[in-house]
């Protein structure tokens, strides 16, 4: 969808259109305020001609005017955001005076940064309107200044009161009007915002030369485009706090429920942000996720589970999630606003919870915590109080530029103007196939309690020609029957995650599996692979040196473990220097050596510990680690305990590429990417842990290339390691492609496959 451009506020060879500045706001105070866009020398505006005829005026006498340099700040603003801003709108040029403007808020926690933000720029004739919309035709207003704005950011709330639905359109418009107001600021959430582009499309209808602008403020979150809206990050951290004391209570009773239901009507981004902040949730229910009770794999069944297993559980609950179990014949009005009001799902799980447990007959002590409120009465954290801050002097610096019909907020992490009508054509929601989602479910170990009926069918536009290194895809491809599986790679590095996975039935009615790692040392669209060993096998050993400390300058009376480590590290290395066949690869590292933290003091014990890399076994290797590593301690006198499983971790086989899927993975890349882009690999001494599953089946393993000749990205590893994210399409077509690959094969072979059994993993 293509932004309308801005427009400038002048043309060449015009004067410009703006109003007389507030005698009262001195020409310093507005360079002050301008600063970042005022020229270093003022003599470089006399060359502009838009500008030269209004210097000339002023040259005598007085010198510059405040209009002069307000009218030339002005241009400038609207030069930079053309250049520096995403999102920008301009429905007609605008007159403006720091005389009179408006402002109205909803009620959130705190809008009080964005008063005295607003009182900064010391309009003269500046009100705030009380009770919300309506209190436009109410004429119930507050003066701005600074009397009235000292210290409210300290309190909770809004001193302007909030009112909900009913306003007049017309009405509110005739009092701008009749009133002279040129500025409007209206700060709320999502309904809030929908009233604002109402109010401006009416003024705009009536040709008014008024700018109405909007500031993003609601806990919910629900505003869409924008990165966050304020007050969402003070709502997170109190919403932890209600969170944290559910853990209390619930660890200090037998088979605990906290239960705590916050905020999120329809998005459930409290809850979910507020549980991955905790670390102490058990399970977190939002609208857009749906859930049931009864049966195998509902949520009681889970909640008797995990109580079973832990003793206690915290659950939070988003008040929009589970509406629709509740009985349609449980009351349900709508506000002021129109808004259906949501029922109580809180107090009804919560004794739907208590109804099972008598049921099976199990004790549970459940604590019930609704801290709606009290989120949304406590003043804003400091984050909250400089995103206001910001969002506040953006959208009178938008005002002040003549622009209109905007909301101001952050795009990716850059100010901007957003038109009002991107940011009501639709609600922000938490997307469940999304990986934030995924991460909760991570976090909290609870399961999705969805069906494949649950998930929503995300609408994408796609390219009529979906393209890939310049190779057009027109036709439709006919893939053969069968099942694809998408594995996940916990616990990979020495911690052997695919060994328990497996144990756990990852790989049941599984007969092939497929690998990628990214590598900096293969060019970007390039893969490599070879047929058989590919990575080595790795294991690890740590050792435990112990002499006797004392004082450095007097050596005679200890027994130094650092000389004894020292001797220990040279003689490992012969082990492959002296010990190995030349053609049979092995690696022997020591890459940690721990003792001792004075200058002046030789250590007790010294800590060593290092890696082991072989394509064979290693049962001799570690032996000889071993055996070396006590005799070169009693050598110097010093003991030496070798632990071969440090943190419990286990040898790694090397990965073996099977000869077959090789071939098939070799000649999928030259039709893909073309033949150019395999690289034969030499086999490399890493290891990894996706050899378990290439032992338990036919696997393969492959490289891809994300080295980038303008760039440098460090090998993995390194602590100035990074992805070349333009990589990633390579990696996903390649794994698609290879994945149908795989399955036309055995299409054109014959598979005798049982039904039901995956046929790529």
């Amino acid at each position: 969808m293509s932004e309308e451009l801005p427009k400038r506020l002048f043309k060449e060879g015009e004067e410009p259109r703006v109003t007389q500045i507030n005698n009262n706001c001195r020409i310093d105070y507005i360079i002050r305020k301008f600063q970042a866009w005022l020229p270093k020398e003022l003599d470089v505006v006399k060359k502009d001609p838009v500008f030269h005829q209004i210097f000339k005026l002023h040259e005598n006498g007085l010198g510059y005017s405040a209009r002069v340099i307000h009218s030339f700040l002005c241009r400038e603003l609207v030069t930079f955001l053309q250049h520096e801003l995403w999102f920008v709108f301009a429905r007609r040029p605008l007159r403006f005076s720091l005389q009179e403007f408006h402002a109205v808020t909803g009620f959130e926690c705190d809008t009080h940064i964005s008063l005295e933000e607003f009182e900064e720029w010391k309009y003269d004739g500046g009100f705030w309107s009380k009770g919300g919309y309506r209190g436009f035709y109410a004429k119930n207003t507050i003066p701005l200044n600074s009397k009235v704005v000292n210290d409210i950011h300290k309190r909770g709330g809004t001193i302007l009161g909030t009112s909900r639905g009913g306003h007049d359109t017309t009405k509110i418009v005739d009092s701008i009007q009749d009133r002279g107001i040129n500025q409007v600021y209206i700060i709320g959430g999502d309904g809030t915002q929908r009233g604002a582009s109402v109010i401006f499309e009416e003024i705009r209808r009536r040709g008014l030369k008024v700018a109405v602008v909007g500031i993003p403020k609601t806990i919910d979150n629900d505003i869409p485009v924008i990165d966050k809206s304020f007050g969402f990050d003070t709502a997170v951290e109190e919403a932890q706090r209600a969170i944290n004391a559910a853990h209390v209570e619930a660890e200090s009773n037998e088979n605990g429920i906290g239960f705590v239901k916050l905020m999120g009507r329809y998005s459930g981004f409290i809850a979910m942000y507020a549980t991955l902040a905790s670390r102490d949730v058990d399970c977190c229910l939002i609208p857009e996720s749906p859930f049931y009770l009864e049966g195998e794999g509902g949520l009681l069944e889970f909640i008797e589970k995990r109580i079973k297993e832990n003793g206690h559980m915290v659950i939070v609950l988003a008040e929009g999630a589970g509406q629709e179990l509740m009985s349609k014949s449980m009351e349900s009005n709508t506000d002021a606003s129109g808004n259906k009001l949501l029922k109580d799902v809180g107090l009804w799980l919560s004794q739907s919870i208590k109804d099972y447990f008598k049921k099976i007959n199990m004790v549970m002590n459940l604590k019930y915590i609704d801290p709606t409120y009290m989120i949304r009465a406590v003043p804003s954290n400091a984050s909250d109080n400089v995103y206001c801050t910001l969002l506040a002097q953006s959208a009178v610096h938008g005002a002040m530029a003549g622009y209109t019909g905007y909301t101001s907020g952050l795009v990716n992490g850059r100010q901007t103007y957003i038109p009002y009508y991107r940011i009501t054509e639709k609600q922000n929601n938490v997307v469940i196939t999304d990986r934030m989602w995924a991460r909760l479910l991570s976090s909290t170990n609870q399961p999705s309690f969805l069906g494949p009926k649950d998930i929503p069918e995300e609408k994408k536009e796609m390219p009529e020609k979906p393209t890939l290194d310049g190779e057009n895809c027109d036709g439709v491809v006919d893939i053969p029957p069968g099942t694809v599986v998408l594995i996940f790679q916990p616990a990979e590095e020495g911690l052997g995650g695919a060994k328990k996975m497996i144990e756990e039935g990852a790989l049941k009615h599984v007969e092939a599996i497929f690998g990628i790692h990214f590598t900096n040392r293969v060019p970007l669209g390039k893969a490599a692979s070879r047929p058989g060993s590919m990575l080595a096998g790795s294991a690890f050993f740590e050792a435990v040196i112990t002499g006797k400390g004392g004082h450095a300058a007097i050596p005679q009376h200890t027994v130094d473990p650092v000389i004894a480590a020292s001797s220990v590290v040279l003689s490992l290395q012969h082990l492959v220097s002296r010990e190995t066949d030349p053609l049979d690869s092995k690696v022997v590292t020591v890459s940690k050596v721990n003792g001792g933290d004075a200058f002046n003091v030789i250590p007790d014990s010294v800590t060593i510990g290092g890696t082991l890399r072989a394509f064979t076994s290693f049962s001799q290797l570690e032996q000889r680690v071993k055996e070396v590593i006590t005799n070169q301690a009693t050598v110097h006198r010093c003991n030496a305990s070798v632990n071969l499983r440090p943190n419990g971790k286990e040898p790694l086989p090397p990965t073996v590429n099977d000869v077959g899927l090789y071939k098939q993975f070799k000649n999928m890349v030259g039709d893909l990417l073309g033949e150019e882009s395999f690289v034969e690999a030499s086999p490399i001494m890493g290891g990894e842990d996706f050899s378990y599953f290439a032992e338990a089946i036919p696997g393969h393993f492959a490289f891809l290339g994300m080295q980038d000749e303008t760039k440098s990205y460090a090998s993995a590893h390194s602590s100035l390691y990074r992805v070349n994210e333009d990589a990633l399409p390579y990696g996903a077509a390649v794994h698609a492609s290879m994945a149908v690959q795989y399955l036309k094969d055995k299409a054109s072979q014959g598979s005798d496959t049982p039904k039901g059994f995956h046929d790529e993993l």
